[in-house]
């Protein structure tokens, strides 16, 4: 019984064999075949980049550029929506400086919130001098011609009054918080901003579909600033 066992098993033995060897040349074949697939896709590679490499980190630079251009060289519309938002953001920080400037005067405020207003005096800064960016974006009717080149807005917004309080409002008086921590007055320049408050309650009275009810939301509140 063992060897017919043998015998029985041997016939198998030689089939897998017979199969393998047909099998490792398909296998060989086959790597032959992708290695082939990779070269060429790697020749045609380089045969692209060497004859369209060059147009193509052009079209790059280009494309790099333009979004510089962009970004610097964008104007806005003083009536447009997305100046009209910007202003929303510059008049909460005209309306911070107003109040925080007479709450930081109490010791239970001064000491609660102290590091909480250095926080928000920091990103009302940055605000504050990205608007002096915006404000030189802003087209201009000059000589009965509408002005967007950059160049000319910048000119024109530099002689005006409101650039140099600007600069006024951004000079670097909170370093007096160094001397004493509880002098909020530090930043009463940054009170020199508040124009552009008032461009906003005229940007909202304009788009307001109850102008008189913003006017006396308006009355309110400057009434809360003068008597607290």
């Amino acid at each position: 019984e063992r060897k017919q066992s043998i015998a029985l098993t041997f016939p198998q033995i030689v089939a897998v064999l017979l199969v393998l060897r047909k099998w490792l040349p398909r296998i060989r074949k086959t790597r032959e075949e992708k290695k082939t697939a990779t070269t060429l896709t790697e020749s045609n590679d380089a045969n692209v980049n060497a004859v369209f490499g060059g147009e193509i980190e052009t079209k790059k630079e280009e494309d790099r550029m333009s979004l510089i251009w962009h970004i610097f060289h964008f104007c806005l519309d003083e009536n447009g929506w997305p100046f009209y938002i910007w202003t929303c953001l510059v008049a909460a920080g005209c309306v911070y400086n107003l109040v925080m400037i007479c709450a930081l005067v109490f010791d239970d405020i001064h000491n609660n919130f102290y590091w909480e207003f250095l926080s928000l005096n920091l990103a009302f800064d940055v605000v504050f001098l990205v608007d002096i960016f915006i404000m030189t974006r802003i087209g201009k009717i000059h000589g009965g011609v509408r002005a967007t080149a950059v160049l000319e807005l910048l000119q024109l917004r530099v002689k005006t009054s409101e650039f140099l309080l600007d600069l006024l409002c951004l000079l670097p008086t909170d370093l007096l918080l160094l001397l004493k921590s509880n002098f909020s007055l530090s930043r009463l320049n940054r009170l020199l901003k508040c124009y552009r408050l008032f461009q906003f309650a005229s940007l909202t009275e304009m788009r307001a579909t109850a102008p008189n009810l913003f006017r006396l939301v308006k009355l309110i509140f400057t009434c809360f600033i003068i008597f607290h």
